[in-house]
């Protein structure tokens, strides 16, 4: 089951930031005149990027000090000779000897399914089946996406949820730029090659009908900053007004395929539409249906998704198109780290237990949790100052802060999938088709039915964070509360390292907290509910504060291409209030602990904070990972992520000494200053 659609994902070990070594100057740079660098600077010109990295920062180090205890669990179960669902999987997965002999006998059922496709319903029943199956394999989605999440304006019931999907690039811009004209090709190359591979007749004849059907969807898709309109991308519609807006799409037949009763869609609830002019497109294409088409595009649909699960040559061919050429990546990762992403996707909690047991202790959570709530009272003493608010929004701003729900370290509950049956004496991808089936299931039984808000969308090993506006809660997974980004306490120092952690992870935790109050998460309410409960005038004045944001950051560039100010905005927002909140809790903790904190290599208290935030978005990166995420990535290049927070903000400037003239300042009237 996908991470719901308006999770404000932080992003840490995916979206680290960019800076490119080609970028570093020739000399270490005065604070005042960058101080993303004057930070960064050793680290960026002696780092190595791993051969089969696109990039490597400060979030990878911890995730493959995370990864290599995880793969001593892995080892472990997987050689053992007692039976267990991690071992189990862990050894189909390395089976490589296995995976080869096998061919496509895994997805033979799925292709003679799409061969067979004659009519509408055939096509319907198709892509219901492999809705059923591909969505847990890379979150395969052909033609629309089927999900179960929290209606946005009653978050307490989960509804069925349809997207535009059915891409194969990174982004719609991938399809109708024209600069991604030699993407586009070498794409077409590639489904020609994986067709060939699969023995498929006419394989580059069939490459081209692929890409221009893709191609039309993406004419057809909103863009990924009109995708950030909570209120545009809800669209909530009785059963028979879907049928009335796509009259030529067999939907009974579909939700059957999915695994409905006879007769029985989405529950027999409501469902919730980001896009109506996809899905009129989606009846478009049924009411003048073309059989050759239909078949072409599903079958690339599960060649694609399934490619990196079918041997050697086609892992190679999938590594080539989306390792190489999109991301710049000059070699695969081990098999090892390939098996496990699998099992985070699939089983996530067989190795989530037992790296909170050994890598997160009682006292660490202790400390977490002081640190949110000091950040929090930051927060409070901020809305009940801040002046352009008007007294009925900062009540509710307030209701919302103390409604938070703070999740850290670890779910409440573990899944110990006793539903589940694998074999070790099954290829990979059987595995995982059983699985993922296994989980399309639970998507069935949540549609029209009370959500749960309890549940966790990161394992408890990943080394990111998040905040989700239907349930107002953040979550930091256990994963991430590790050196350096949090200290926990020991012998010692029983109260961790202050300035490193405020600057680290209370950066993260302030990013969090703010998302809730952001373009898109100040449009939910204290219990969820996507509500306008901003008077017009305090809404007027918190625009007008963000268009100052979305203005410094669209001034940002990087390889000559600005940064995208609008895609980007509620990132920038998290992260300029994130620092500030953070700093003004570390002031309360040094009041609170006199002489707690003291000079360190010079550096006072507040230097080191500031130091140690930097070092967060520190980061070497491919030409090519930088450009795919310029245009697609929510989230601002990482130079800009220190240097942009931090030319807004005053106390900064203090502990630095910057002033008129240098690089680093910005007038008062020119500095982004919401929260």
């Amino acid at each position: 089951m996908r991470k719901p659609i308006h999770l404000l994902v932080l992003s840490l070990s995916i979206n680290a930031g960019y800076v490119y070594t080609q970028d570093l100057p020739p000399q270490v740079p005065a604070a005042s005149e960058d101080f993303y660098f004057h930070v960064n600077y050793d680290w960026i010109k002696n780092i190595t990027l791993p051969p089969d990295q696109s990039r490597w920062n400060t979030f990878s180090v911890v995730d493959e000090r995370n990864s290599k205890f995880l793969l001593t669990l892995l080892e472990k179960a997987g050689n053992s000779t007692t039976p267990s669902l991690l071992g189990d999987f862990y050894a189909s997965g390395m089976n490589t000897t296995l995976i080869e002999q096998s061919g496509l006998d895994p997805i033979k059922a799925l292709l003679n399914q799409v061969a067979i496709v004659r009519t509408p319903d055939d096509t319907a029943k198709a892509i219901g089946k492999l809705h059923s199956l591909l969505i847990s394999v890379h979150g395969g989605s052909p033609l629309f996406g089927i999900s179960a999440q929290p209606d946005s304006k009653n978050s307490t019931w989960t509804l069925s949820y349809i997207g535009q999907s059915g891409l194969s690039l990174p982004s719609r811009e991938y399809y109708l730029d024209p600069d991604q004209a030699e993407i586009r090709q070498k794409y077409q190359e590639h489904v020609e090659k994986i067709f060939t591979l699969a023995q498929v007749k006419d394989g580059a004849a069939k490459a081209k009908v692929v890409l221009d059907f893709e191609t039309a969807l993406a004419n057809n898709s909103l863009s990924s900053v009109e995708m950030r309109d909570v209120y545009r991308t809800y669209n909530k519609l009785t059963f028979e007004q879907l049928r009335a807006l796509t009259p030529a799409f067999p939907w009974l037949t579909y939700c059957q395929s999915l695994g409905w009763p006879q007769g029985h869609c989405f529950g027999d609830g409501d469902v919730i539409v980001d896009n109506p002019n996809f899905l009129r497109y989606v009846n478009t294409l049924f009411s003048s249906f073309h059989t050759d088409d239909w078949r072409t595009y599903l079958q690339w649909q599960v060649l694609g998704y399934s490619a990196s699960f079918l041997g050697q040559q086609y892992e190679a061919q999938d590594f080539d198109f989306y390792g190489r050429t999109l991301r710049g990546q000059s070699e695969p990762s081990p098999r090892w780290k390939f098996m496990l992403g699998v099992i985070g996707s699939q089983i996530p909690d067989t190795l989530s237990q037992p790296f909170v047991q050994e890598k997160f202790k009682p006292e660490a959570k202790a400390q977490a949790q002081e640190m949110v709530t000091l950040i929090q009272d930051a927060l409070a003493t901020r809305l009940q100052t801040i002046e352009w608010m008007g007294p009925e929004t900062r009540t509710r701003a307030l209701e919302k802060l103390k409604g938070l729900d703070v999740k850290i370290g670890y779910p409440e509950n573990w899944d110990n999938y006793t539903y589940i049956e694998i074999s070790r004496n099954r290829p990979l991808l059987s595995n995982v088709l059983n699985i993922a089936g296994v989980h399309f299931k639970k998507i069935l039984k949540a549609s029209n039915s009370p959500s749960d808000k309890s549940v966790w969308y990161m394992t408890a090993y990943e080394v990111n964070a998040y905040y989700d506006p239907t349930s107002n809660s953040i979550a930091f997974p256990a994963g991430i509360l590790q050196p350096p980004f949090f200290y926990p306490p020991d012998e010692k120092d029983p109260r961790g390292n202050a300035a490193a952690n405020f600057g680290g992870i209370g950066a993260v935790i302030g990013h969090e907290i703010t998302h809730g109050y952001d373009d898109q998460g100040r449009n939910y309410n204290a219990q969820g509910n996507l509500e306008d409960w901003w008077t017009p005038t305090d809404a007027a004045e918190f625009e007008k504060r963000a268009k100052i944001v979305v203005d410094l950051y669209s001034s940002y560039e990087i390889y000559g291409a600005k940064v995208n100010g609008n895609l980007t905005q509620g990132e920038n927002i998290a992260d300029i209030g994130g620092v500030k909140l953070s700093y003004l809790a570390f002031q309360e903790w040094q009041k609170n602990n006199p002489g707690a904190v003291g000079t360190v290599d010079g550096l006072s208290p507040e230097q080191q904070f500031f130091s140690a935030y930097a070092q967060v978005w520190k980061n070497v990166i491919r030409k090519e990972e930088a450009l795919l995420r310029l245009r697609t990535d929510p989230h601002s290049p990482g130079i800009w992520r220190v240097n942009g927070p931090c030319s807004n903000f005053q106390e900064f400037y203090d502990a630095f000494g910057v002033k008129e003239g240098d690089k680093m300042y910005r007038s008062e009237a020119e500095r982004a200053n919401i929260w």
